[in-house]
């Protein structure tokens, strides 16, 4: 999730379960957006950021110890405090329920995150929502903001604010989230049994995926590998809506050639295809104006997981050159270009 989400989120965490603890409040928006500091290896470049993003901080070890080094770093400010030091037990349960609590929302995206690292490197995704899910963020919004309203007009009249009140919304607020994605679920199941079971231009589908790609939870981006062919096609769920197949855009796999098979041994396209969840070459012939004079092909390898709609991922590929003998020239990782 984008890092407004993050810090809604964990400020609902802090309100409703830790509101008598001291220094809850930053501990945990601190905690939470810690989490996220493997997106510095964006600064590294698309190899390092490919290998390095959403994985060791994203993982249960790795947010259990960004809770602890934040959580030791407030309770040496706040335990120095002469009259309500801020003791170090309750500082780490609500750092470390941010910090898992930021997993959670980042499960719930199609990038996935590798929970069990370093024991394993598998992106771990359940596809319920995007980076930035407008409903999601307007139920974390309002657990903050009613409260706060409600708070002001009740010192504008004088009278005597009830303690429990924003407690009480951020609990509900999560509480909506959890229903929310939950029904996100529901319809995402129905989306997969549609895309199962329908026929892609006459050829039965290898696997399937629903991914959000609307702000409304009743329309999903569906994927289906046949094959020969990768289908893209829009998956409607609501009683109004009417699934067809055969309107589906149909992008083919590449034909088998010496150029495909030597760019696929290579260590860039595998360490790729480790990560990749829907991976599709493109085999295009190299000129003059390439570098090539006597010419070769460029081999380049995306993942179709990633929408050309989406404004908050950077896509990695993968862009193998050959020459006109079918030898590897050069591999290297770069961000998609936007069209």
């Amino acid at each position: 999730m984008e890092p407004v989400t993050h810090v809604l989120a964990c400020t609902a965490l802090a309100h409703s379960a830790f509101d008598r603890t001291r220094l809850a409040m930053p501990t945990a928006i601190v905690a939470g957006l810690a989490v996220d500091l493997d997106w510095l290896s964006l600064f590294a470049g698309p190899e390092a950021y490919l290998r390095y993003h959403r994985v060791a901080t994203h993982s249960i070890i790795g947010a259990v110890a960004v809770a602890i080094v934040t959580a030791l770093a407030f309770w040496q400010v706040g335990g120095k405090h002469p009259a309500r030091p801020a003791t170090l037990g309750p500082l780490l349960q609500v750092s470390l329920a941010a910090a898992l609590l930021h997993v959670l929302f980042d499960v719930l995206n199609p990038h996935g995150v590798a929970l069990f690292w370093p024991f394993s490197t598998k992106r771990h995704a359940w596809d319920l929502a995007e980076m930035l899910d407008p409903l999601l963020l307007a139920i974390l919004l309002l657990g903050w903001l009613v409260p706060t309203l409600l708070r002001l007009v009740t010192e504008e009249i004088g009278a005597k604010a009830e303690g429990k009140g924003p407690r009480r919304w951020a609990a509900a607020a999560l509480a909506m989230v959890a229903l929310y994605c939950g029904a996100r679920w529901y319809l995402r199941g129905n989306a997969l049994e549609m895309l199962d079971a329908s026929v892609y231009h006459g050829a039965p589908p290898l696997r399937v995926a629903a991914l959000p790609d609307s702000p409304s939870p009743l329309i999903w981006r569906g994927l289906a590998e046949t094959e020969n062919t990768f289908e893209e096609v829009e998956v409607p769920t609501g009683t109004r809506g009417y699934f067809d197949a055969e309107r589906s855009l149909t992008l083919y796999k590449p034909e088998p050639s010496p150029a495909l098979e030597n760019a696929q041994r290579t260590a860039a396209v595998q360490r790729y295809v480790e990560a990749a969840r829907f991976p599709i070459a493109r085999v295009e012939p190299l000129g003059v104006s390439d570098g090539f004079p006597r010419g070769g092909f460029r081999v380049t390898v995306r993942d179709l997981r990633f929408s050309d709609r989406s404004a908050l991922v950077r896509p990695v590929v993968v862009i193998i050159n050959l020459d006109d003998q079918n030898r590897v020239v050069d591999e290297r990782f770069a961000f998609a270009d936007r069209d």
